[in-house]
Order: C-alpha cells, then structure tokens, then sequence
C-alpha cells in the first residue's frame, strides 16, 4: 500500500508539513502524490494545513478498509487489491510462495472471474459491486494436522460479521454460512509454504452482499445480506467486521483448541441435532448430527444406532439450501 495512504488511514487527519517530513518529500510532490490518490477514488478533506481521508460508505479500497479497522493485525499485513481479480486465493497464495508475507495479510477485489470453492465448485461472481470477495493469509500457532480448523474459525467470523449486519446468520457444519435456509457465504482454506518453507493457510472468504436476484438454479439455495435486511449493505464494513471476529475467532482456537470455539459455533450451527444426510465417496447414509470431536469432524447418530465420524463428504441438512 502507497506509505502516504497508510498514514491518512491509519493515523487520521495529518498536517500537509508533517507529512512531507515523514515522507521525506517536497510539497509539491506530495500534491502530485495526493492527486493520484484521488484518481484512484479516495475522497480527501484538504484544508490549508490539514489532509485526511473522508470515510465513503461501500468503496471498496484498500485505504478505506484500513480507515476505522480494529483488528489488531488482520488486514494490517501486506494488502493486495485489484477491481478485478481472478481469483484472491490464487493472487495470495503466489504473493505468499514468493515472499514472506507478514501474518494479516488481505486480498480483496470488487469482483472475482474464477473463484474457487470446496470440492471443485466454482464461486460465481457475475457483476461488480455485489459480492465481497477476500483472502487471509494466516500464521497460526497450532499444530500442522490442526491447522484445517482455521476453516471452522472463518465460518463463524463470518456469521458473526453478517450477524452485526442484522441477519441471522447460521453455519451449516463445516463452513457455509446461510440465512434463512439459503447459502450467503462460502469458505475455502488452503495450505501454502512460504519461501523458507513455513506452513501458511490461505482462507479465502465469498459473501453474497448485494445481490437481489440469482441465477434460477441457485433461486431457492442462494441468498445476500442484502435481500436478509432489506437495504444496501456496506461491504467494507462488512470486511472490517469478519476481520475482527475471525482475529478474536483464531486466538481463541490456540489458546484453546477447538473445544474452546465450540459453544460459539454450536450457537450459530444449522447441523448439531438435525436430520442429515451425508453423502461420501462409497456410501450414502443418513442420521441425526450429535456433536463434533476436537478434529472437527462430525458426530452422526444412523438410523440403526451406530455412531459415525465425518470428516469429508457432502451433509445435506433438512430445510437447508433447498434439500427436503
């Protein structure tokens, strides 16, 4: 990110003297470095002596996403933003293969051609300005054979962030998140070795924000924040929010493991205690979902009284993303 709009964002107003000094720039260089910052869409309160950013409601930039964040380090490594990109998993993780990239860091983009979810499905992203679409490269300090339930952490930050938005918004087990029964968010993690060779774990975050109609496959499976509460809704708080709850989300996960993430996620889950059905490589069956164990992995009561543990595998929940 440019230094001087990391200054404005996250320092505040800022005096035109001091500026050039921390910059080690002229004035006039710093008008011709203002200029360009609004070319680029950022609005700026520029009296005599003082600059600062003006706060925009929905423009997706990354000066305004640092602009008011209080997450402690999430969003606050290395930023990577485009109007478009193919896809922020994919953009992240060759960022992070090439260097090493501080924990926090983000990739977003007003709209994604090829973005990617869990067992080879595609995100669709049809038109800018509707969807938000990002990526969180994580350093946890959790075991290797742990680190798949950074998943989980995302799921709820997620729910949560559409929750402060005004849904109500609940996970179906492992990490859509869906309002009303419909699909709104969906999550993919991926592990990554930096160029030292140190385990990285790139989680890539797609909301339904500001749509108002799907495709007639999608109609009864997919929904928006938008179409839950009625109005527009702002994606650059919406961002600001999830980063701040999927902070708080991983830190309690390694100070306590799952175990201490779960009465949050069994709060807001659509699968714990209901019908499913689970359908794997070889079989399909169905049961009642009881719990989950420390991997994650889910508890399935069968119909003949047999306990099933579920790692993988597609779980349709009753009444839940058009599955009766």
């Amino acid at each position: 990110m440019d230094s001087l709009l990391r200054l404005l964002a996250i320092h505040g107003g800022q005096r035109r003297t001091d500026l050039c000094r921390a910059l080690g720039i002229t004035a006039q260089a710093l008008e011709t470095r203002l200029a360009a910052l609004r070319a680029e869409g950022y609005v700026l309160d520029a009296e005599a002596e003082h600059i600062a950013l003006r706060p925009q409601a929905d423009v997706l930039l990354p000066g305004y996403v640092l602009l008011g964040l209080h997450a402690a380090h999430y969003g606050r490594g290395e930023m990577l933003y485009a109007p478009e990109m193919d896809s922020t998993n994919t953009q992240l993780k060759q960022a992070a293969m090439a260097r090493a990239l501080p924990d926090g860091s983000l990739a977003f983009c007003g709209r994604q051609t090829a973005g990617r979810g869990r067992m080879q499905r595609v995100w669709e992203d049809p038109q800018a300005g509707q969807s938000l679409t990002c990526s969180l490269l994580l350093r946890p300090t959790l075991p290797q054979e742990r680190l798949h339930l950074i998943t989980l952490a995302a799921a709820l930050a997620a729910a949560q962030a559409l929750m402060d938005a005004g849904a109500d918004a609940r996970i179906k087990w492992p990490n859509d998140v869906v309002i009303a029964g419909r699909k709104c968010v969906g999550i993919l993690s991926e592990l990554v070795f930096d160029p030292v060779g140190a385990p990285c774990i790139v989680t890539g975050t797609g909301f339904n924000v500001n749509q108002t109609v799907f495709a007639h496959e999608l109609a009864d499976k997919a929904t928006s924040l938008r179409l839950s509460i009625g109005r527009p809704a702002d994606r650059v708080r919406l961002l600001q929010a999830y980063l701040e709850h999927m902070e708080h989300a991983v830190a309690t996960l390694e100070a306590g493991g799952l175990p201490a993430l779960l009465p949050a996620y069994r709060a807001r889950s659509v699968t714990l205690d209901a019908r499913v059905q689970v359908i794997g490589a070889a079989e399909t069956f169905v049961g009642v979902a009881e719990a989950m164990d420390e991997e994650g992995a889910l508890l399935v009561r069968c119909e003949d009284g047999a306990l099933r543990r579920v790692l993988s595998g597609d779980v349709s929940v009753r009444g839940v993303m058009g599955y009766v």
